[in-house]
């Protein structure tokens, strides 16, 4: 079991510096949930409007964090806005939390913005005193699973998906993954 010393260094591995140099990660705002209404939309699972987005960052329960491309001009970094990735993450009363989405634009995904994502997260989690996370995702999505257990993430128990929002994949298996955040 990691201590709360080697789960700091352990959560700094992946760190967004580390996993995306061409994308800052940042707290989600206001401003984001239009352009993660369109990354959500893009995904094909579910559909959540800007509004939905608006009202979970005015929650207490919720943090969100966002993936803003950045360009390189005169040797420093500058964010040039467009968001190419999100995610959120729900704290429970109990000292858990659930990640509830992680989403990356297509031409984004395989950079490591994913992996910063969940790490900065991960982090907030951590620093607010979560003992475990957990969420679930496709068995057929491999390569969610392999990032999930490349940060530590085990499988918990599966169950059968009844998922209805998803008209364009048949009803599968889901995996429930958890993350331990404590000793």
């Amino acid at each position: 079991m990691l201590t709360s010393v080697s789960m700091f260094n352990w959560l700094c591995r992946f760190s967004p510096s580390y996993a995306a140099d061409t994308v800052s990660i940042t707290r989600a705002q206001p401003r984001d949930c239009v352009a993660m209404e369109q990354i959500q939309e893009l995904s094909a699972v579910g559909y959540w409007e800007a509004e939905l987005f608006s009202q979970l960052l005015r929650r207490q329960d919720i943090m969100a964090c966002v993936g803003r491309s950045c360009i390189v001009r005169n040797g420093s970094e500058e964010s040039d806005e467009k968001i190419v990735g999100y995610t959120l993450a729900k704290k429970t009363l109990d000292d858990r939390a659930e990640i509830l989405t992680i989403r990356v634009l297509p031409k984004y995904q395989g950079r490591g913005i994913g992996r910063g994502l969940l790490s900065a997260v991960l982090s907030e989690l951590y620093r607010d005193r979560v003992k475990s996370a957990f969420l679930e995702v496709e068995s057929s999505n491999q390569k969610g699973i392999k990032l999930y257990r490349g940060m530590g993430f085990v499988s918990c128990s599966e169950r059968r998906s009844n998922n209805k929002s998803d008209i364009a994949s048949p009803p599968g298996t889901v995996l429930l993954m958890k993350l331990s955040l404590a000793e």
